[in-house]
């Protein structure tokens, strides 16, 4: 596969039926790997989003921007955060 993306970039696009949602590079990397059984598989994505649905796999040389986001700690309690305020 090998493509090439940069930091900000769409890495894949995601589409259902009612919306499509792009999911952005988080450095610049190449796309090593992408997980072709969601094409037949797309309900992975919200039966089991952490193992088995990932999306692609990427290589960096450069992981200075990877320091910006978030880590499962924060990401947890930004969506409780944001559960709150519905």
């Amino acid at each position: 596969m090998d493509s090439e993306a940069k930091k900000g970039e769409s890495l894949v696009g995601i589409e259902s039926v009612k919306t499509a949602a792009d999911v952005y590079a988080p450095v610049d990397c190449k796309i090593t790997e992408a997980n072709e059984n969601l094409d037949s598989e797309p309900e992975l994505l919200n039966e089991d989003p952490e193992k088995s649905a990932w999306l692609a796999k990427i290589s960096y040389e450069d992981s200075a921007p990877l320091d910006e986001l978030m880590d499962q700690s924060s990401y947890d309690e930004f969506l409780k955060e944001e559960n709150d305020n519905l």
